[in-house]
């Protein structure tokens, strides 16, 4: 059975690694980046290769950065079709309260658990 692929953007080196770690956990092929427009380069390069996307994770706030509610309509125009994720700290952030609205699938709010995480991912990969 294929790994699932999951691309992620976060722009704390901390969160990005402890994510990364856990979607490895979970038998996950992880692709990382800190911005929006290395996001955009990752999908268009694998896309190039014929490598789908299954999951993006987005952080809604990338400091000095296209954020994931642009990253997201980005990653549309060019083709993804996988499932998208909004991470962030914000409560009471429209992306959080109504992702739905903004293209996305599921929203995660930091921080998180563990099991959160799981209980978030595993609505679209098998673990």
């Amino acid at each position: 059975m294929k790994k699932p692929v999951i691309l992620i953007m976060e722009d704390d080196q901390s969160q990005r690694k402890l994510i990364t770690r856990m979607l490895k956990d979970f038998n996950c092929e992880v692709f990382s980046t800190s911005h929006g427009k290395a996001a955009i380069e990752v999908f268009l390069n694998m896309a190039h290769k014929n490598t789908l996307i299954d999951i993006v994770l987005l952080d809604q706030n990338i400091k000095g950065g296209m954020g994931g509610i642009e990253t997201l309509k980005n990653l549309r125009d060019f083709g993804f079709q996988g499932k998208a994720i909004v991470v962030t700290g914000s409560p009471f952030s429209p992306a959080i309260i109504d992702f739905e609205k903004y293209g996305f699938d599921a929203n995660l709010l930091k921080p998180f658990s563990k099991d959160d995480f799981k209980s978030v991912i595993g609505k679209f990969i098998s673990l």
